[in-house]
């Protein structure tokens, strides 16, 4: 952090803000580290809630394909239309 520069009455140029001491800046410092790992975890958290919705479809696939090759579910299988009962009907 640097330090406002200034007489200490403020206004829009650059420098122009009242001057800080080293106290206030250190306390700055803590504040601006907190804040940095607070948003490292909330981007953890992010990706964590990502990686387990990406997941969970692939699970699935892979236990209905594991539960076909041992026979414990039924292989979806398409009506077949007939002349007595067509698709559409």
């Amino acid at each position: 952090m640097v330090a406002v520069k200034g007489k200490g009455c403020g206004g829009r140029r650059p420098g122009a803000g009242r001057p800080r001491n080293a106290d206030v800046l250190r306390e700055l410092a803590k504040v601006y580290a907190a804040i940095a790992e607070l948003n490292l975890a909330v981007d953890r958290l992010r990706q964590q809630r990502r990686d387990e919705l990406e997941a969970a479809p692939a699970i699935l696939v892979r236990l209905t394909s594991n539960e076909r090759q041992l026979g414990l579910c039924e292989v979806p299988r398409t009506p077949r239309p007939r002349r007595d009962r067509p698709l559409d009907a």
